[in-house]
């Protein structure tokens, strides 16, 4: 019995010596890199008309803008969604109860998606107008009031066109 131990202990410590070293034979290699992220920036110019709001029920034709996209890496893309936005922020004192939940805006893109292509400074054909309605809940309190507002124009990051695809890198 000892001897079947003793075999069997021997034989076990020999195979895990040779099949563990031929295991323990593994190979790798490493590069390391960089990859320099892209820039995009643009800017609309708004001209608001000064038109006077109300009354009660009335929306009204505030101002109209464009965009304008610095030199990038990327296109830039204003869709004609309804992510675009103007935000009533003040309403000025006065007598009586008034305050921006009387008003509401928004935003029309004009000329539909429009694509500020990568490279130079781009005018591009970007016009939107904005709009605010006085709603029905306003009081006459409201009137001789100053409404503050931020007109907010969204856009995303398109393709960076000098960027070369895996199948053109492949040859595929």
């Amino acid at each position: 019995m000892r001897k079947i131990f003793g075999g069997s202990l021997v034989f076990s410590l020999v195979g895990a010596v040779v099949l563990g070293g031929v295991f323990a034979w593994t190979l790798s290699d490493t590069e390391s890199d960089s990859a320099e992220v892209g820039v995009a920036d643009f800017v609309i110019q708004y001209e608001s008309n000064e038109n006077i709001l109300g009354p009660a029920g009335a929306s009204t034709f505030v101002g109209t803008g464009g965009a304008h996209a610095w030199p990038s890496e990327y296109d830039i893309v204003i869709s004609d969604n309804e992510d675009h936005e103007l935000r009533i922020d003040t309403v000025s004192s006065g007598q009586g109860e008034c305050s921006i939940a009387d008003f509401s805006g928004w935003i029309d893109i004009q000329s539909g998606e429009v694509v500020l292509p990568a490279g130079e400074d781009n005018y591009e054909d970007l016009v939107f107008t904005a709009h605010i309605e006085t709603l029905d809940s306003a009081s006459e309190n409201c009137m001789g009031r100053t409404v503050g507002y931020t007109v907010e124009i969204f856009a995303e990051v398109g393709e960076a066109p000098g960027n070369v695809s895996e199948d053109e890198y492949l040859g595929s």
